[in-house]
């Protein structure tokens, strides 16, 4: 389930799979899976925030239909991607010369088969292909200050620019193996730091 604000009254809306629950639970719209693509949805995320449900555009996943979308407030396709197992979703930053922000997504494939992570813009576009050895959960987090966002692998665990290069190894303890990722804000107007968790 995932809540967001689509009437900004304060307020927050529930994706909960394909339906969008009201407040007060009833459903305000549904998402329709294609007749030959069944399967659930995995992740949602707020690509864009607007004035009113039609200006808000939500980037889902639809695990074992293999398709990835971009839908507006009121439930409509905006765009789609299909024939991948696309799963987890981060928005953010990525590249500089784009107005809108970014989508990054993982394309689960059973290991230990390389592991495909990509960028897509607003629209739907390949950005960005990075291979990693297990890209399955991931974050961003702007890690060296130049205002864009940066990608962290949990597992590997390294940190990426948008162009596909490590920027950063980090260290843990020899024979942990890192879970997740979450970048925090533990003071206001402090640095980003990046907890790290363990099987």
């Amino acid at each position: 389930a995932y809540p967001v604000d689509l009437d900004g009254c304060g307020q927050h809306c529930v994706m909960a799979g394909h339906v969008m629950l009201n407040p007060d639970g009833t459903r305000r719209w549904l998402v329709t899976a294609p007749k030959d693509e069944p399967g659930h949805v995995d992740a949602v995320r707020v690509l864009k925030a607007g004035d009113r449900p039609r200006d808000f555009r939500l980037a889902v996943t639809f695990c074992g239909s293999g398709r990835i979308e971009v839908i507006d407030g009121l439930g409509r396709r905006m765009w789609g991607l299909s024939g991948h197992h696309f799963e987890s979703i981060d928005i953010g930053r990525i590249f500089p010369d784009l107005p809108e922000k970014q989508i990054l997504v993982d394309l689960y494939v059973p290991s230990p088969d390389p592991y495909p992570v990509w960028v897509l813009s607003a629209e739907g576009d390949v950005l960005a292909e990075i291979i990693t050895k297990d890209g399955r959960h991931h974050d961003l987090l702007d890690w060296n200050g130049d205002g864009l966002d940066e990608i962290v692998v949990a597992y590997e665990p390294l940190i990426y620019n948008g162009q596909g290069q490590v920027i950063e190894r980090l260290e843990v303890a020899e024979g942990d193996e890192i879970r997740d990722c979450v970048p925090l804000h533990l003071t206001a107007d402090g640095p980003m730091y990046l907890a790290l968790t363990t099987m």
